[in-house]
């Protein structure tokens, strides 16, 4: 008789399949769970699945985030301090004198006494790499970026960084020049974008 529940249970398995995957994957809308973040594995998975959820609410648009950025959210707090180097402008895109190329750049404060102009990548995405996980002389780079980062928070009020960093995720930070591939590029900047609104929800 036992074998027979068996039975008649995983019969039911197909049925409940469908619903079941909806459900965890976000596909259908259930009651009380329409802010509901679909089940993911891995924390970059995670976040990207949550700038979704409140991407009306943080840029005013729907926003998909490209899967070739999901394993840079890994990092989501360097993430979020490449974010305000760019709307802070220490880390800078300019045109290489010999390709013509936009490059992205740290050019430090003469005062510090720090080494000349340190190229980050000839891509936003790039050099978004490249301060994550620096090797070599970029390693004292991204701490020189640091520094300047919070050097320059010390001159404002907390509402005056907020609102300046508000101001600064309202239009594109990464420019349309940019040498990544523009649905990318685009994906890009709405993903750190969002990176800042949510940084300055504590100011």
């Amino acid at each position: 008789m036992l074998h027979l529940v068996k039975m008649e249970a995983l019969s039911c398995v197909p049925t409940m399949r469908v619903p079941y995957e909806r459900l965890l994957t976000g596909r259908v809308a259930v009651h009380g769970t329409e802010r509901r973040v679909p089940l993911h594995l891995f924390p970059g998975e995670q976040l990207a699945a949550q700038l979704e959820v409140e991407s009306m609410e943080l840029l005013n648009e729907e926003v998909k985030i490209p899967p070739e950025l999901v394993s840079l959210l890994e990092r989501d707090r360097d993430l979020e301090r490449f974010a305000r180097a760019l709307a802070f402008d220490v880390l800078i895109s300019s045109r290489d004198r010999d390709t013509g190329k936009l490059v992205w750049a740290y050019l430090p404060p003469h005062e510090h006494g720090e080494p000349g102009k340190v190229h980050f990548g000839t891509t936003a995405l790039e050099a978004c790499r490249n301060f994550c996980n620096p090797t070599g002389d970029l390693r004292q780079a991204r701490e020189a970026v640091l520094r300047e980062l919070a050097e320059k928070h010390k001159t404002l009020s907390d509402q005056e960084y907020g609102e300046l960093l508000r101001s600064k995720a309202r239009g594109r930070i990464v420019p349309d020049g940019d040498n990544t591939e523009p649905a990318l590029r685009d994906g890009f900047d709405r993903c750190l974008r969002m990176l800042l609104q949510r940084h300055t929800n504590n100011y």
